[in-house]
């Protein structure tokens, strides 16, 4: 029969143990942030996304209490502005763009290309409420400042969705958003 005293002891080592992975994991985390290949841009890569997602996704899955949602922002009538002013004044758009998100994202948001002019913003300690007014922020603040619209479709992480489902989510509220008229959001549901 194990004694009180013993059982506190397993605990106690066993709590060591998981604080000690939960550490290693997140100087992972910042490793993988910190050396990280940015894009042009100045935003993470594609690759560094399918990476700190898998990381993200993983606390989520552990922590009941934990938020995070994904969003995916695409540029409206891109391709008409890249044939108006040109290719090169698209990447100053693009450039100008991931500036400004950076300037107004917390230091806990990772903002990455996603492809063309499309980016996903993982938002850590967010939920679906959080993410819809920090997207309607972001959107006046590109309307305001580069003169274009964007639309954005969020999804929250849940315990059930693997991360693809959280991809195919939060890109399908996207759709929603292009699809209803642009320079909006939409929540996945």
């Amino acid at each position: 029969m194990i004694t009180p005293l013993e059982l506190k002891k397993q605990y106690l080592a066993k709590k060591i143990k998981l604080q000690e992975y939960l550490g290693k994991l997140y100087n992972l985390a910042i490793f993988y942030k910190r050396r990280a290949d940015k894009d042009v841009t100045g935003a993470f890569s594609r690759t560094f996304l399918e990476d700190i997602i898998k990381i993200e996704h993983a606390q989520v899955s552990r922590n009941p209490n934990q938020f995070m949602c994904l969003m995916l922002i695409d540029i409206d009538y891109f391709k008409k502005y890249n044939d108006t002013f040109g290719h090169r004044a698209g990447d100053d758009l693009l450039n100008n763009l991931v500036a400004l998100l950076k300037k107004h994202s917390r230091k806990s948001d990772i903002i990455c290309r996603y492809g063309g002019e499309e980016f996903a913003v993982i938002l850590t300690n967010t939920n679906d409420e959080i993410a819809l007014k920090i997207s309607k922020r972001w959107r006046k603040l590109i309307k305001d400042n580069l003169k274009i619209t964007i639309s954005a479709g969020i999804c929250q992480d849940m315990e059930k969705y693997s991360i693809e489902d959280l991809i195919k989510n939060a890109d399908s509220a996207l759709y929603q958003a292009k699809e209803s008229g642009r320079n909006r959001e939409v929540i996945f549901k």
